[in-house]
């Protein structure tokens, strides 16, 4: 299939979940299905960050990025 997939911050591991996109636009995507709202993206984790990996946050998030 077409499935798309992210990483995220569950507690101090990476937790993959498929998500749906909608839109793209100037550099932004639009998230249809399967992130909850405040919930912590992990960036850039190419093939070096797998399921259930334990994880250190390096920086906190900033309001608008």
């Amino acid at each position: 299939g077409n499935e798309t997939f992210t990483r995220i911050v569950d507690g101090t591991k990476a937790k993959k979940v498929s998500i749906r996109l909608g839109m793209r636009q100037k550099g932004f995507v639009e998230v249809l299905t399967g992130l909850k709202e405040g919930v912590r993206l992990i960036e850039r984790t190419s093939r070096f960050v797998g399921d259930g990996d334990t994880i250190t946050v390096q920086s906190q998030p900033t309001e608008g990025s």
